[in-house]
């Protein structure tokens, strides 16, 4: 995952967390909590910074002193997120203006090209820790049925079994239908959808959707698929960059020697 992509996936996670925090401070109760120690025992009072008073909360008011105490989580938690998102946003305008190394070869002339090799760093192999860690697939043992890969996960096909089992075979982490939000331009609107794998390169780190077409020879499902194809480009989700597509007909099957060969293009 490149430093864009971090940058981004963390901007997002602000996002979310500052909506939640507005959502609660909206909903927050007048005051701030004011612990006091008294009589060998902590005390909570409702501070009232207009009036420069505190009223008591007793045993009763325990709903009261929660609110306050998250009221005074969300408010650091809203400071510290804002002050982070504007230094992420900083950095994003920096790596906009900054060129990327890698165009500087591309820059001398192409009659002159040969006669030196570029510098080339192989990507960074993700460590166990890392890969555990993107691997939370959920395990589920009980109520096996015909669909069920090794790892005990309820799939819909007979195909995307064989992609689930060859996946796990060749040591590739893998999350099943992944909640991804996409956004339809055309439409205005914003959307959640479930591809069928969402797979990571444990030697580069870069992540991909994994998408099985099933029924090619129909042509509504095909005209659906064209459909979903568009919104992915959309959303800057490609084939052959990072969007994996298999395709089969009622004629042409998935087999295993067509999802190995897809495995050890983009994925080893």
């Amino acid at each position: 995952m490149t430093l864009e992509e971090l940058t981004n996936n963390r901007l997002e996670e602000l996002e979310k967390a500052l909506k939640w925090c507005d959502e609660k401070l909206k909903a927050s109760p007048e005051g701030a909590l004011y612990p006091k120690y008294q009589n060998n025992g902590l005390r909570y009072f409702n501070y009232d910074a207009k009036n420069s008073s505190a009223s008591y909360l007793g045993d009763d008011k325990a709903e009261m002193i929660k609110a306050l105490e998250l009221k005074a989580y969300c408010t650091k938690l809203k400071k510290t997120a804002l002050k982070e998102k504007q230094n992420l946003e900083k950095v994003q305008m920096i790596l906009e203006k900054t060129p990327d190394w890698k165009t500087v070869f591309y820059d001398i002339p192409k009659e002159r090209r040969h006669l030196i090799k570029p510098l080339e760093i192989s990507p960074l192999k993700v460590n166990e820790s890392g890969v555990e860690k993107w691997n939370r697939t959920v395990k589920k043992k009980n109520d096996p049925t015909p669909n069920t890969t090794v790892n005990g996960e309820h799939v819909k096909s007979k195909s995307e079994l064989i992609i689930a089992d060859r996946l796990e075979r060749a040591g590739v982490p893998y999350h099943y239908e992944e909640a991804l939000p996409l956004a339809e331009e055309k439409l205005g609107q914003f959307m959640v959808w479930y591809p069928d794998f969402k797979v990571l390169n444990t030697r580069t780190g870069k992540e991909y959707w994994w998408e099985h077409f099933g029924m090619m020879d129909n042509p509504d499902y095909f005209a659906t698929i064209k459909y979903k194809l568009m919104v992915y480009a959309m959303n800057d989700i490609f084939m052959g960059d990072n969007l994996i597509v298999t395709l089969e007909t009622t004629r042409s099957q998935l087999n295993t020697e067509y999802v190995d060969a897809i495995i050890r293009h983009y994925l080893k």
